[in-house]
């Protein structure tokens, strides 16, 4: 799963908010709608669907412009679910490049405030709620930044370890300070490996099984 996490803010119950969203279903002649699929007190799962006009143009061999006009459709997956912090985490699935018009439209049938955020993600700590789980975590590739090589040296750094990138970056630099910035981290669970890669800005990558233990990391951060 290719996700994209976020802090997010709303002002009713996931019951209120699944009743004024399965009114809004989609609908070509406003050419977008939200489909709900699956509702509980502590999580919402919808489906967002937005029709975008494309203008391309097309050049020929013999230089000729030509404008193509077609409508291509924006689908994705979102979830709603609680943080530590008494807010919410908004979870999309294979996001667009932008949610502009996913905020508005959502404000638009709740008839009420959503202010979305980009979420940070302490890598280090993330990590950690896998640690105390699962007893095989390891870090097999990092991007650091702001590493420390000596007093009067720093930069940013890529690493990567059969075994444990951190480790060995920790062995060779006992004193360095760095922000991780991205990881690729290996979480070994009954006997099968998952890959989790992640960067700071909120970026996570994984395999579906895993869902819930990344939803339970994440919300603690």
């Amino acid at each position: 799963m290719k996700t994209k996490w976020f802090s997010a803010s709303v002002q009713e119950n996931y019951k209120q908010l699944r009743e004024k969203l399965v009114g809004h279903q989609f609908d070509e002649n406003i050419g977008w709608g939200f489909e709900i699929m699956k509702f509980s007190p502590d999580r919402l799962q919808a489906r967002y669907s937005e029709r975008v006009p494309v203008n391309e143009v097309i050049i020929d061999p013999y230089g000729e412009k030509n404008i193509v006009e077609y409508n291509k459709y924006i689908n994705f997956t979102f979830w709603l679910v609680p943080d530590v912090r008494g807010g919410h985490t908004l979870i999309i699935e294979n996001p667009p490049r932008s949610i502009k018009y996913f905020i508005e439209n959502f404000v638009k049938c709740t008839n009420g405030g959503f202010y979305v955020s980009s979420k940070d993600i302490s890598i280090e700590k993330f990590v950690e709620f896998f640690k105390e789980k699962f007893k095989e975590v390891s870090f097999r590739k990092a991007k650091l930044k702001g590493l420390t090589f000596s007093k009067y040296t720093s930069g940013n750094l890529e690493v990567e370890s059969s075994r444990d990138a951190l480790i060995d970056i920790d062995d060779y630099l006992p004193n360095a300070s760095y922000r991780l910035d991205k990881s690729k981290v290996i979480v070994i669970i009954n006997d099968c490996s998952y890959c989790i890669d992640v960067t700071s800005s909120g970026s996570v990558v994984f395999d579906e099984d895993i869902f819930e233990d990344v939803i339970k990391a994440v919300s603690k951060l």
